[in-house]
C-alpha cells in the first residue's frame, strides 16, 4: 500500500490526465481522497462505507455511485435519497478484483435491472470486451466501465473509439 502523499500525488496526475481527455474522474472507495482534489465523483462497494454516510459526506455536486450485483441490492439501492448511478456487476468474470462476486452473465444482468423501479443510471462493469458491448447496449444499461479492457490495451484511444462505435451499433 501507498502513503497517502504518494496517492494523494498520483490522483492528481490521473486527474489532470482525465481533465485533457474531457473524461469526469471518479475515485473508488476512498471519500476522502475524492474530497481532497475535488474528484468528480465517489463510487463505492456494498462493503465500504455506508452509502448514505457517503452522500451526506460529499457535496451536491460530486456524483455518488453504488455498486449492486444482484436483486435485493438492487432493491435497497432504490431507498437511497441522493444516489446518482449504480454500478451492476460483475457481468462476467474479472481479474481485476479478487474479491468480486459469482458473474451475473447476460440473464442475471437483464433480471437485476428489471428491479430498477427508480430509473437510476445504470453502467455494467467486469469482464467487458469488444465483443460482449453490443449484447450489453441491448440489456438497458446506459453504460459500461472497463479497467483491464484499456489497461491492457496497446493503443487506448482505438479501444475507446471500437467501444463507442459497438456500443451504437446496437442501437
Amino acid at each position: 500500500m501507498t502513503d497517502s502523499a504518494t496517492r494523494l500525488a498520483l490522483a492528481r496526475r490521473l486527474q489532470a490526465a482525465a481533465k485533457d481527455a474531457n473524461v469526469r474522474f471518479f475515485i473508488d472507495d476512498d471519500v476522502d481522497l475524492a474530497l481532497a482534489i475535488g474528484a468528480d465523483g465517489i463510487h463505492v462497494g456494498q462493503d465500504d462505507r455506508d452509502i448514505r454516510t457517503v452522500i451526506a459526506e460529499t457535496p451536491p455536486e460530486m456524483i455518488v455511485g453504488l455498486s449492486v450485483c444482484n436483486v435485493t441490492e438492487m432493491q435497497a439501492a432504490q431507498a437511497v435519497a441522493g444516489l446518482d448511478y449504480l454500478g451492476v456487476g460483475p457481468i462476467f468474470a474479472t481479474t481485476t478484483k479478487a474479491d468480486a462476486a459469482e458473474p451475473l452473465g447476460l440473464a442475471g444482468l437483464t433480471t437485476v435491472l428489471a428491479h430498477n423501479q427508480h430509473h437510476l443510471p445504470t453502467v455494467g462493469i467486469g469482464g467487458i470486451s469488444l465483443a460482449t458491448l453490443p449484447a450489453l447496449s441491448r440489456t438497458g444499461l446506459d453504460g459500461v466501465a472497463v479497467v483491464s479492457l484499456l489497461s491492457q490495451a496497446p493503443d487506448a484511444t482505438t479501444v475507446v473509439q471500437e467501444m463507442t462505435s459497438l456500443w451504437g451499433m446496437a442501437e
